[in-house]
């Protein structure tokens, strides 16, 4: 009996590995809206490109409106970091999350650090 229990754990673990692995996979479809699309600021306009940057590349894992999924929520995450933090963490990765350094340019990583440092 302390077999079968065993497996069952190592399968349900295996499992949320392989759930966790296909959310952040970055080949995603159109989200159903912008992050932030529900949001009453204008200041959206000023961060298309960093938005843009967003939708392509991190909403697999932080979701469509920032709320986080496979990745941590970030609709307040400027309330806990600093834009150099959150570049940072971008740039270089943190936890499970790779680093995006090879795949932004600076110019990208500090615009997307930006828009999401004014998420408070």
């Amino acid at each position: 009996m302390k077999k079968s229990n065993k497996y069952f754990r190592l399968g349900v673990i295996l499992g949320m590995f392989l759930l966790v692995l296909a959310a952040c996979s970055s080949d995603q479809s159109e989200p159903a809206e912008e992050p932030g699309e529900s949001e009453e600021s204008g200041g959206e306009v000023a961060f298309q490109e960093a938005i843009d940057t967003y939708q392509n590349s991190c909403i697999s894992c932080h979701g469509t409106d920032l709320q986080g999924g496979a990745g941590p929520d970030l609709r307040e995450v400027g309330a806990n970091l600093s834009q150099d933090e959150i570049e940072t963490v971008i740039r270089d990765g943190r936890g499970i999350m790779p680093g995006y350094a090879s795949q932004f340019s600076q110019d990208q990583i500090v615009e997307l650090a930006e828009w999401l440092a004014s998420k408070n």
